[in-house]
C-alpha cells in the first residue's frame, strides 16, 4: 500500500472526525429546542460520520476498492452537511445572531445534500467491485452526472426560498442570499426544490437498475453481496410501514410507536448501509446472509401472524356477551396465552413454507436426509446401506466423489458405524449402519 494512500486516508478520516465533533457541539447547543425524533437521531449522525470514515479506510487499506474512497467522501460531505445544518439552526432559530452568516450557511447546507446524494447513489452503482456493470453504462452515468451538475448550479443561484428545519416542525424560510435572476421564470422553475427532487428519481432508478443487472447476471457470491443491502432495505421498509400504520391508527405522529419506529428506521439507514456494504466487500461472514434472511422472513412473518391473532382475539373476546370476557384484562390475558400457544406450531409451519419457497435446495436436502434416516432403520444389508448412503450424500452435498468404508471390529469403540469420505482430504461423516 502506497504511503500516499495512507496519508490521504488519514487526512480524510481526520476531517470527518473534526466535522463530527463540530456537529456534536452544535447539536448540544440546540438540544433543548429539538423535537423528540430529532433528539434521538442527532447523536447518531456524528457516529454515522465516523462509521463511514472508519469503514472507508478499512476498505481502502484491505482491498483497494473504489467504494472505500466513496465511503470516505460520504463521511466528509455528510459531516459538512450536518454541521452546516446545525450551524444554521443555532444561528437563525434557537440562538438568533449568536453566530455569523447563519443564512448563508443554511443555504450551503441545502446545496451539500445534492453531492451527498450523488455519492450515495455512486456507491450503489459501483457496488460491489467498484466498477460499472459494463461499458454501456458509461454514457448513461455521464448524462446523469451532467444533469446533476447543471441542476446544482441553477439551484444555487435561483431566486427561491431557503428552508432551515425549525424545532417546531415547520421550516424557517428566507430568500436565497446568492440569488441571480439570470434566466427569468425558466431559471426559477428549473432551480426550484421540485426540479431538484425530480433529478433524484432518475439517479435512484439508475442505482436500482445497476443492482438488478448485477444480481441477474452475477455469480452466487455477487448475489449474496447484494442481499446484504437488500436486508437493510427490507428492515427500513418494514419500520416505515410500522410508522405509517401507527400514524393511521393513532392519528398522531408523536405517539411512542411512531417515534420509536422513525428512530429505528433512521438508525438502520445511517448505520446499516455502510456496515452492509463493508461486510459484503470484505466478504466477512458473507455466506451467512442466507441464514439471516431466512430468520428474518420466518420471524417477521411470525410477528405479523401472532400480532394479528392477538388483536383479533382481543376484539372477539370483548364482543362476547359475557361479564368475564368483556373485561379488558381477561381478554388481553387470554389473547396473550393464545398467541404464546401458537408460537411453536406457527414458527414450524412458517419455516417449512419459507424453505419450500425460497430455499428449495435446503428443503430438498433435508427431505432426502430424513427419508434416508427412515429407510436406514429397516435396512440390514451393508451393501444396500452403502449404496443408499452414497445416493443421499450425492443428492444433498453434490461432491466430486464419495467413498464409503467400514472399520473392522475391535479397532474402534463403535464398530457398527459407516464412515463416508467426501472429496480429497475432506472431512469424514459417520452414520449408524443399523
Amino acid at each position: 500500500m502506497a504511503v500516499r494512500t495512507r496519508v490521504w486516508c488519514a487526512w480524510l478520516w481526520g476531517a470527518s472526525a473534526v466535522l463530527s465533533a463540530t456537529a456534536a457541539v452544535l447539536t448540544a447547543m440546540a438540544w433543548s429546542d429539538l423535537q423528540p425524533v430529532d433528539r434521538a437521531l442527532a447523536p447518531i449522525n456524528p457516529v454515522a460520520i465516523l462509521l463511514y470514515a472508519s469503514l472507508g479506510v478499512l476498505v481502502v487499506l484491505r482491498v483497494a476498492n473504489r467504494i472505500g474512497w466513496l465511503l470516505l467522501a460520504v463521511a466528509v460531505v455528510s459531516g459538512a452537511q450536518f454541521s452546516t445544518t446545525m450551524y444554521a439552526v443555532v444561528a437563525v432559530v434557537t440562538h438568533p445572531d449568536s453566530l455569523p452568516l447563519g443564512e448563508l450557511v443554511g443555504m450551503l447546507s441545502e446545496l451539500l445534500f445534492l453531492p451527498l446524494f450523488v455519492l450515495l447513489i455512486g456507491m450503489l452503482v459501483l457496488f460491489p467491485d467498484g466498477h460499472l456493470p459494463s461499458w454501456r453504462w458509461r454514457p448513461v452515468t455521464a448524462v446523469v452526472l451532467g444533469i446533476c451538475v447543471v441542476e446544482g448550479m441553477l439551484f444555487a443561484v435561483a431566486p427561491r426560498s431557503v428552508g432551515i428545519p425549525a424545532p417546531g416542525g415547520v421550516s424557517l424560510t428566507y430568500d436565497n442570499p446568492l440569488a441571480l435572476d439570470l434566466l427569468g421564470d425558466f431559471g426559477r422553475r428549473v432551480g426550484s426544490l421540485d426540479a431538484l427532487a425530480a433529478v433524484y428519481l432518475p439517479m435512484f432508478l439508475l442505482a436500482l437498475a445497476s443492482l438488478a443487472a448485477r444480481y441477474r447476471r452475477g455469480s452466487n457470491e455477487v448475489r449474496r453481496q447484494i442481499l446484504w443491502l437488500a436486508l437493510v432495505a427490507g428492515v427500513s421498509l418494514g419500520l416505515q410501514v410500522v410508522a405509517s400504520t401507527g400514524q393511521l391508527v393513532c392519528e398522531c405522529s408523536s405517539s411512542p410507536v411512531v417515534v420509536v419506529a422513525q428512530q429505528a428506521e433512521g438508525a438502520v439507514i445511517l448505520l446499516g448501509v455502510p456496515s452492509a456494504i463493508t461486510v459484503a466487500i470484505l466478504k466477512y461472514r458473507l455466506y451467512q446472509i442466507d441464514r439471516i434472511l431466512n430468520r428474518a422472513l420466518v420471524y417477521g412473518g411470525l410477528t405479523i401472524t401472532l400480532g394479528a391473532v392477538y388483536l383479533v382475539s382481543v376484539l372477539l373476546l370483548q364482543l362476547v356477551p359475557s361479564p368475564i370476557t368483556t373485561q379488558s384484562d381477561v381478554a388481553v390475558a387470554a389473547s396473550t396465552l393464545a398467541a404464546a400457544a401458537l408460537f411453536r406450531p406457527a414458527r414450524r409451519r412458517l419455516q417449512g413454507a419459507v424453505d419450500r419457497r425460497f430455499y428449495r435446495s435446503r428443503y430438498d436436502a433435508t427431505s432426502t436426509l430424513d427419508a434416508f434416516a427412515a429407510q436406514l432403520r429397516h435396512e440390514v444389508d451393508l451393501d444396500a446401506v452403502a449404496r443408499d448412503l452414497r445416493s443421499a450424500v450425492d443428492k444433498t452435498w453434490q461432491p466430486d466423489h464419495v467413498s464409503v468404508w467400514l472399520r473392522p471390529q475391535g479397532r474402534v469403540a463403535d464398530p457398527e458405524r459407516a464412515h463416508v469420505a467426501i472429496g480429497p482430504g475432506s472431512r469424514t461423516r459417520s452414520w449408524p449402519v443399523r
